[in-house]
């Protein structure tokens, strides 16, 4: 189970009052899938970027992650372009 959804799989919790304050829809929130999770997260994230007004800290470690995959695939792109004169 992704970190985001746990607290709504609990059987005292209503997350009624918490989705309406989510930019991702409960279908991204309460996916089983951390990866799908996380990739759906984002765009979500950006898409209504001036609604957000802070992150949880499953998915703090999960952005910072994604962005240091990205920043070392854009680094090794970079270069082979380079390399290759394709830039």
């Amino acid at each position: 189970m992704a970190a985001t959804a746990y607290c709504f799989h609990g059987s005292n919790f209503d997350p009624s009052h918490i989705l309406p304050m989510c930019v991702s829809p409960k279908e991204v929130i309460l996916v089983s899938d951390v990866q799908q999770q996380k990739n759906c997260h984002l765009p979500c994230g950006l898409r209504h970027c001036d609604l957000v007004d802070e992150t949880q800290a499953p998915y703090a470690v999960g952005l910072t992650k994604m962005f240091n995959l990205l920043e070392f695939k854009w680094k090794r792109m970079l270069c082979r372009e380079s390399a290759s004169e394709e830039v």
